[in-house]
């Protein structure tokens, strides 16, 4: 591993460093550029509550009261439930489209 304090050093380097560490019969060497800042920083959740309890029915109706509570006051720009346990009057069905071409 080695560090650049110039970007546009990288070409140069790389092409040196490829030719330094040749692929030998014993050895395999694979030489590519690597920035730790371009990976994605996880998003951890603001907030994750586990709704404990005997009875499956009472804890999907406290967790639906707390999803509506947070949702009512706005408190998180998302809010989600896993398993989700709302009770909607209807289902939608949405159709995955393929460029408007039905999938096979």
């Amino acid at each position: 591993m080695a560090r650049l304090t110039d970007k546009k050093d990288m070409t140069v380097i790389w092409k040196e460093m490829e030719k330094f560490f040749s692929n030998t019969p014993e050895i395999k060497y694979f030489v590519f550029p690597w920035n730790p800042s371009e990976l994605s920083i996880p998003d951890p959740p603001q907030l994750k509550v586990t709704v404990l309890g005997d009875n499956v029915e009472d804890r999907a109706e406290v967790a639906q009261a707390l999803s509506d509570l947070l949702e009512e006051n706005k408190s998180f720009t998302h809010i989600s439930t896993k398993p989700g346990v709302s009770h909607r009057e209807s289902i939608v069905l949405k159709p995955h489209l393929n460029n408007g071409r039905p999938s096979t």
